[in-house]
């Protein structure tokens, strides 16, 4: 992702939401190993998740209802153990 490393509230939020990430430890979340800014390039070091995206899952519409179910509710455990960290996902 590009940034405007003249703007100095873009570069705090973009520190404090990769700190946040970096914090968390769940099993369907995906490890933040480091973060930084090369230049006008933000970068995170993430884990590699060996499969196909969840996005590639839906584009190829042949998930089944019951996997329908433990994908969401898969999501639903990370995004309550993100809010009981203090962390509101936007996205």
């Amino acid at each position: 992702m590009r940034l405007s490393t003249g703007n100095p509230l873009a570069l705090r939020v973009w520190h404090a939401k990769a700190r946040a990430l970096a914090g968390l430890s769940h099993p369907n979340i995906v490890n933040l190993f480091d973060y930084g800014i090369d230049g006008d390039l933000m970068f995170l070091v993430m884990e590699f998740v060996e499969g196909v995206s969840l996005r590639e899952e839906l584009r190829a519409k042949k998930m089944s209802p019951g996997r329908a179910i433990q994908v969401a509710l898969d999501l639903c455990e990370a995004l309550q153990f993100a809010h009981r960290e203090g962390i509101i996902h936007r996205d």
